[in-house]
Parts: structure tokens; sequence; C-alpha cells
């Protein structure tokens, strides 16, 4: 699953751009892996997942990141997208 993140944001939150992306809205800074440890523990909550579950696979230190979700199939992208946005 692929997101683009803005730290230091006024609020969390998780929107679909116009091109079709997931745009996660953080409150903790892109600094020393805060940013990154919040992405993990927010999308857990929200998809209901363990937080082990979830791994940051490409976009370490960028905005763009790839996660990768234990126990997924590409075919549940959907679902997971839905629950994400509710």
């Amino acid at each position: 699953m692929s997101v683009r993140v803005s730290p230091n944001s006024s609020r969390r939150r998780i929107v679909k751009a116009s091109d079709g992306t997931l745009k996660v809205y953080l409150n903790s800074p892109a600094h020393e892996g805060r940013a990154n440890q919040e992405l993990l523990k927010f999308i857990s909550k929200k998809i209901g997942v363990a937080r082990s579950s979830l791994k940051i696979k490409r976009g370490f230190k960028g905005r763009e990141k790839t996660l990768l979700v234990k126990g997924f199939k590409a075919s549940d992208s959907k679902n997971l997208i839905d629950k994400l946005l509710s």
C-alpha cells in the first residue's frame, strides 16, 4: 500500500488525493523516525491490526512510503483503503 505522509499537521487524518493516492497527515515531526512511528501506530489502529503487522517497505526518509501489511493480500487493498478512509 502506498501513502504520502505530511508530518507536522494540526490534526491526524487520511484523505484520498485527486490522483488516487492516500495522503496521511500526522502530528509528529519528520525527525528521528517519529513520523514513521506515528504512521504505523495510526494505520494499525485504523485497520484493526497489531502494530507489529505493519512495516515500512520503502521510503523511510521520504514522504512517499510503501507499507507492507502482513496477513493481507493485494486483493484486500480495496477493503483496507475503505477502512482507512472511514
